[in-house]
């Protein structure tokens, strides 16, 4: 019973299998055949599908190669984007002092001033300093402000990144002082609080006066407590935020004046700063042997791994698009290698009739420009509407950037029309005695 039944599924399935090819003859006129050359079923309407195919196949590489010359666009602005800082041969480390040793109020600072001493003393190391924060995304904590003789309002006042750095964190990090002085070994808890503001909040804050030598708290006003500082330095801007975001106010705090137990230390080499490393670790070890060193990098991998995921969505993107265009190449080639077999007679005729190489050349390329427009057309139109989903994944470059579109067009034509060129020289050089006696 049971073969019985699979017998009888499969021949159902030879039925379906066979009404196609069986309709599409159905449909083929005597002319259809003849023109076909005996192969109408074959010839004619498979040649439409193929076609068909190249089309949506051609669309569907548009669409792809409209995505990733986005992204690519997207993240060579988003690479060349000012960070505020020089990033080169700058060492980053995390320390981390820990047990009840560090408990007591100063004991990390002590810490670290005995760190900065000894590391600064190592040959190549130009500048060396320590901060809570590790450019461009990461930073401990952000608060608001208040400037003496402004009124504060919640929304005006903003809060912004907040950062603890120790003297030469500005030299270390190639972070330009653009008005005042650096923090120094003066800046201690029992003198009077002192802050460096970024040169975004003085423009926003003293637009028509100098901002050193002004008054400046932490926190809104409920943080009364919090002493009045004085205004000592104005500091380039830094991104804080990551390279996409905005450029935002920020202002420094002297670590000395600040409690902090875990902070970055930067070393600034005169070679490759990798190679300071061990030496540094070592001097670091020399003041507490049991300090937790958590990570050993540099500024400029930071910022490298800071685009890490916009880097990956270009590559994979731009991987898929290559695969799709190379696939559209060999699919144009085919159909046309195909029509110039199939047209092997007609092309023997024109020939034999006084057409030139140029005309056969002509004609052979104009069905595969024919395809190829098309494909770009649909494909340009669905990269259209594919666009808005990348829209929130692009940096400094609209979805519908002309430029990128311009450049897959130029990209898949040329391609295309390459590819469909060999066949076509094939068809031109056909000896015409040759192809009137082909089959």
């Amino acid at each position: 019973l049971l073969g019985k039944i699979i017998d009888r599924e499969a021949l159902v399935l030879e039925g379906l299998a066979l009404l196609a090819p069986a309709l599409r003859l159905r449909r083929c006129g005597p002319s259809d055949a003849l023109r076909a050359g005996g192969r109408a079923g074959e010839g004619l309407h498979a040649g439409h599908a193929r076609s068909g195919l190249i089309v949506a196949q051609v669309a569907l590489c548009c669409v792809l190669l409209v995505g990733a010359g986005l992204l690519l666009r997207s993240f060579l602005l988003l690479r060349a984007v000012p960070t505020g800082l020089s990033t080169r041969d700058v060492l980053a480390m995390t320390l981390a002092p820990t047990g009840e040793k560090y408990a007591a109020a100063g004991s990390a600072h002590r810490f670290y001033d005995q760190v900065l001493e000894r590391v600064r003393t190592l040959p190549g190391v130009e500048a060396a300093a320590v901060a809570n924060c590790l450019p461009p995304t990461q930073f401990e904590f952000s608060d608001s402000f208040r400037i003496d003789g402004q009124p504060f309002a919640a929304e005006s006042y903003p809060s912004v990144p907040v950062l603890i750095v120790s003297p030469e964190y500005f030299r270390a990090l190639g972070i330009p002082l653009v008005r005042g002085r650096d923090f120094s070994a003066r800046d201690t808890m029992d003198a009077p609080g002192v802050v460096i503001i970024s040169e975004s909040l003085a423009r926003r804050y003293f637009t028509h006066e100098d901002p050193l030598g002004k008054r400046f708290k932490l926190g809104g006003p409920g943080l009364s407590s919090q002493p009045w500082r004085e205004i000592v330095g104005v500091a380039g801007d830094v991104k804080y935020r990551g390279l996409a975001a905005p450029v935002e106010p920020a202002y420094y705090l002297p670590y000395m004046q600040v409690p902090s137990r875990w902070m970055y230390l930067f070393a600034r080499a005169s070679g490759d700063p990798l190679a300071l490393a061990p030496a540094v670790r070592a001097r670091v070890r020399t003041v507490d042997a049991e300090v937790v060193m958590a990570i050993t990098t540099t500024l400029e991998r930071t910022q490298a791994e800071s685009i890490a995921q916009p880097r990956f969505r270009t590559w994979l993107l731009g991987l898929f698009a290559a695969a799709a265009l190379l696939l559209a190449a060999v699919g144009v080639y085919g159909v046309v290698a195909w029509s110039v077999k199939e047209r092997c007679k007609e092309f023997g005729v024109r020939l034999a009739m006084g057409a030139g190489k140029g005309d056969v050349l002509a004609l052979v390329l104009g069905r595969a420009c024919r395809l190829l427009l098309a494909g770009t057309a649909l494909g340009l139109a669905a990269a259209a509407l594919a666009g808005r989903a990348l829209a929130g994944l692009l940096f400094g470059v609209r979805a519908a950037d002309p430029a990128t579109y311009a450049v897959v067009c130029g990209i898949l034509l040329g391609a295309g029309l390459l590819a469909a060129y060999l066949p076509a020289r094939r068809a031109a050089n056909l000896d015409p005695t040759e192809a009137l006696r082909y089959e």
